[in-house]
C-alpha cells in the first residue's frame, strides 16, 4: 500500500476553494435573525440582533465568550422551537430555557421541557442594560452561572449593570423591535402549577385565549402550542459560505469534478482543512 498525506493549501492542482464573504469588514459583528410564531399586521414575524463579538461600536466592550456560547446553542439548533417563558412588563422578556410543545398540555408530549445546557460561562459585564439589548440570565448570587437563558431589556434597567456582578449585555435588537413591543404588551399568566414538574412559569406570556377542559368535574387550563410565544428558528446571517470542490485529472489538463463540500458556517480564520489520499496496490 502506498500512503500519501498532503495539506490542502499545497494542493491547489487538486482542490479549488471559492468563498464569498456576505458582509464587508465594517460589519464584523455577528448578526442573527429570530423567526417567531407572532406576526405584526404588516407581516413582520422576525427580529434581528447584532452580537458584540468583534467590534465595540455601540457598546463599551466586546463579549466574545458570551457570544461564542450563544452561537453554540444556535448552531446546535437548541434555540429552534423554544419559547419565551418569562415576561415582566416594563422589565424583561426571557427565553432560551424551554422547548415549544407540539401538543396541548392536556396531551402526552404537551409539556415545555428544559433545553440541553452546556457548562456555565464567565461573566463579561460592562455594557449597559438599556432598552433593546440582550443579556444573559443567571443564578442569583453566582455571577458566573449563565448557560442557555437570556433576556431582552424592555426598558433601561441600570440596576442590572451592577446586580449579581453585573448582567452581561452581549447584543442589541437592530430590527423588529416593534414585534418585541407587541409581545411585551401581553399579559403574563401564572401557570407554574399547570405542569407536573412545576417549571418557573409564574410569568408566562401567552397569545390568544386560553381554553379550559373539564374532567371528573374538575376544570383544567388548556394551553395550545399556538398560545406560546415561540422562536421557530434562529439564523446566523453573516457567516462565510462557499464550496470546496474536488477535481481529478489524468493529464493535469482535463479536470472533472468528483466531489463538492458545503463550507457554510465555517470560519476561514479558525478552520483548517486537510486531505488524505490512500491508494491501494
Amino acid at each position: 500500500m502506498r500512503y500519501f498525506l498532503f495539506h490542502f493549501i499545497l494542493c491547489n492542482f487538486i482542490f479549488f476553494l471559492h468563498t464569498n464573504n456576505a458582509n464587508s469588514d465594517t460589519e464584523a459583528n455577528t448578526r442573527v435573525r429570530f423567526n417567531m410564531n407572532v406576526t405584526l399586521v404588516d407581516g413582520t414575524s422576525s427580529f434581528e440582533v447584532e452580537l458584540f463579538d468583534q467590534s465595540s461600536d455601540g457598546a463599551v466592550r466586546t463579549t466574545p465568550n458570551t457570544v461564542a456560547n450563544f452561537l453554540n446553542y444556535i448552531e446546535k439548533g437548541l434555540y429552534d422551537g423554544t419559547i419565551f417563558h418569562r415576561l415582566v412588563n416594563g422589565f424583561v422578556l426571557q427565553g432560551g430555557g424551554y422547548s415549544w410543545p407540539s401538543f396541548s398540555n392536556y396531551q402526552a408530549g404537551g409539556v415545555p421541557l428544559p433545553v440541553e445546557k452546556y457548562n456555565p460561562i464567565i461573566n463579561e459585564p460592562g455594557n449597559l442594560n438599556i432598552f433593546g439589548t440582550l443579556a444573559m440570565a443567571k443564578v442569583s448570587g453566582d455571577p458566573n452561572s449563565a448557560t442557555s437563558e437570556w433576556f431582552i431589556n424592555l426598558v433601561d434597567n441600570p440596576n442590572l449593570d451592577s446586580a449579581n456582578g453585573g448582567f452581561t449585555v452581549f447584543g442589541r435588537v437592530t430590527s423588529g423591535i416593534e414585534l418585541i413591543n407587541q409581545i411585551s404588551s401581553l399579559d403574563p399568566y401564572n401557570l407554574s402549577g399547570l405542569f407536573y414538574y412545576y417549571p418557573p412559569f409564574n410569568e408566562l406570556p401567552v397569545q390568544g385565549t386560553l381554553q379550559s377542559v373539564t374532567n371528573n368535574d374538575y376544570s383544567y387550563t388548556l394551553v395550545l402550542p399556538s398560545n406560546y410565544i415561540a422562536i421557530e428558528s434562529v439564523e446566523i446571517l453573516n457567516r462565510h459560505s462557499g464550496q470546496l470542490k474536488v477535481f481529478k485529472s489524468e493529464d493535469h489538463t482535463n479536470w472533472s469534478e468528483i466531489n463538492s463540500i458545503d463550507l457554510k458556517n465555517l470560519s476561514p480564520n479558525e478552520t483548517f482543512l486537510k486531505a488524505e489520499l490512500t491508494l491501494e496496490d
